[in-house]
């Protein structure tokens, strides 16, 4: 039980509303660059992290997260999305084949640790869940089991983070109305 109790001590705290929200550069999952900056000259950005196949309600949550988000976004053009994960371009393509935003296949993990949300699961503990018949599965494209707990972030165009959803039995719905809020306000400077 150590393992567990050390994989927990790991356990991510995610960004605070107010702060200046990292820079990234990266490429997504076809190959177009996004820099998190040049889009903030636009408009405002919605990050989301996601888990990876292996976890199917993580899944299923991330997708209705996803489907949330996007149907009360990004038909708006009122801001930017971008999805991030720790899998391989190839799997988030073939588990995320309806997606309308990039995606960033987060391998070395550099967005997620910047942004607080990566989850350190050691190979103990994944033994202890699967004991409890809570399959991990494969692991990620670099060959640890490491996940970002699911999150999103509002960040306005001035870099600040506005809006952070990190908590994972937080109500969706009242969460989207507030970001709908603030990208209105946002979006009317």
């Amino acid at each position: 039980m150590a393992n567990v109790a050390s994989a927990q001590s790991e356990y991510p705290t995610g960004l605070e509303t107010g702060g200046i929200a990292p820079d990234f550069e990266a490429t997504d999952i076809h190959g177009k660059k996004i820099h998190l900056y040049e889009l903030l000259k636009e408009k405002p950005v919605i990050l989301f992290f996601f888990r990876g196949e292996y976890c199917t309600g993580c899944l299923k949550k991330s997708s209705e997260l996803q489907d949330s988000i996007e149907s009360a976004f990004l038909h708006t053009q009122s801001c930017y999305m971008i999805g991030i994960s720790p899998e391989s371009s190839e799997n988030i393509k073939k588990y995320h084949k309806t997606h309308h935003y990039p995606i960033i296949a987060d391998i070395s993990h550099k967005i997620m640790d910047a942004y607080k949300t990566t989850y350190k699961l050691d190979e103990a503990t994944k033994h202890v869940l699967d004991l409890y018949g809570t399959k991990v599965g494969n692991p990620n494209a670099d060959g640890t089991y490491d996940m970002p707990m699911p999150a999103t972030y509002l960040i306005g165009q001035d870099r600040h983070i506005k809006v952070v959803s990190f908590n994972k039995n937080e109500n969706i719905t009242s969460k989207i109305q507030y970001i709908k809020t603030i990208l209105s306000a946002e979006n009317s400077k």
